[in-house]
């Protein structure tokens, strides 16, 4: 490995963590090439919509990690876009893209 000459120009490393969402109408098929929004009510609880149904909710340690992101981030009022990553039926799996993704 150290023999091994480096790119020149490497990319930066990038992570993004996965949140899960679950579905409230799992016997519905949802559409996962759509853009969806993040939307974090006045109670604290988190929704994903799609354009303006609300498709699943965000519960446990997952929606706490989203509402102290949300709470960072006092701009964008409390609606975020998200890109889909995997649905398995009842749940929906999302990430949250780079601002230089947006």
């Amino acid at each position: 490995q150290r023999l091994i000459t480096p790119p020149l120009l490497q990319p930066t490393e990038r992570n993004a963590a996965t949140y899960p969402c679950r579905l409230v109408h799992p016997d519905h098929p949802v559409n996962t090439e759509g853009t969806f929004l993040l939307h974090r009510r006045q109670d604290r609880t988190i929704e994903v919509l799609d354009e303006h149904r609300i498709i699943g909710t965000v519960d446990g340690e997952p929606a706490q990690d989203l509402n102290d992101y949300l709470d960072n981030k006092p701009d964008c009022a409390g609606i975020l876009p998200i890109a889909p990553v995997r649905n398995d039926g009842a749940y929906l799996d999302f990430a949250i893209p780079a601002e230089d993704e947006q």
